[in-house]
């Protein structure tokens, strides 16, 4: 039982190891600020959402990702926003010599204009995805965008230092990576990539447990002969008994024969 317990604990650790995510902030530091060029035309009361809502549309997704990742243990998580043309998120995780990265997918009908909208997806995402505070979330959003456009269609780049299968989250959908400068490059040819830390998951030797050793009972120490003599052998009387006992038919013996002497005395007596 204990085994099974025992393997059954290693192998969870396992699994949690090698899904185990980390967002690689030394790298995103490395980011260099860029100056974006965003619309400046007045937002249509029609298409207006305030700023919880913004963030939201990247909370959803980035709870559905950890759901996926910390419930269902799903291998490659995705999600897909409401209405699923607008935002979808992939995570992919590190391969034996690449790391991994979520990406997440500005579609066609997104109508994100603003930086200020932008950030606020990503950070929303990271947000729930991570389990962060949003003040923390808003400062690696911002880093996440500068980094993206810093190696906007570099598909090199992201060839030899990520798993291939991050370059190939929604490419059915756009052949670009990263991030543009201008807005107008935005909805339904972006793919932001949130780099992760690349740690060799090496799942740990499964060694079966030791037996138990089975102690030995002592054997009982073998009784002296004086500890013999002196314990009563089972089916014979004690040997004070038996001496009691014959010193008792002794005296009876006596006692017999001095009533016959008294007898045979009177009967002489008599004559």
């Amino acid at each position: 039982m204990w085994k099974k317990i025992t393997l059954g604990l290693l192998l969870a650790f396992t699994v949690h190891a090698l899904f185990a995510v980390e967002i690689d902030t030394s790298l995103l530091d490395e980011a260099k600020k860029v100056r974006y060029i965003e619309d400046k035309s007045p937002v249509s009361w029609r298409h207006y959402n305030t700023g919880k809502q913004i963030r939201d549309m990247g909370r959803f997704l980035g709870k559905g990702i950890r759901y996926q990742e910390q419930i269902q243990k799903d291998p490659e998580p995705y999600v897909s926003g409401a209405p699923s043309y607008k935002y979808s998120a992939m995570r992919v995780y590190s391969s034996d010599d690449m790391a991994g990265a979520d990406i997440l997918y500005i579609g066609k009908a997104a109508d994100v204009t603003t930086t200020k909208c932008l950030f606020r997806i990503v950070s929303g995402y990271i947000e729930k995805a991570y389990d962060i505070p949003m003040e923390q979330a808003d400062t690696i959003a911002e880093k996440v965008c500068w980094w993206n456009n810093n190696h906007y269609g570099e598909k090199d780049y992201f060839t030899a230092h990520f798993n291939p299968k991050v370059l190939d989250a929604f490419g059915d959908r756009t052949t670009v990576i990263g991030l543009a400068a201008s807005y107008k490059y935005w909805t339904g040819k972006t793919r932001i990539v949130i780099p992760f830390v690349f740690v060799k998951k090496e799942a740990p030797a499964v060694t079966e447990p030791a037996p138990a050793v089975e102690k030995n009972m002592p054997m009982p120490e073998t009784p002296s002969k004086t500890q013999q003599t002196e314990q009563p052998v089972k089916g014979n009387m004690p040997a004070n008994y038996r001496i009691l006992f014959g010193i008792l038919i002794a005296a009876a013996v006596l006692l017999i024969i001095l009533l016959i002497k008294v007898i045979l005395g009177i009967h002489k007596n008599n004559r």
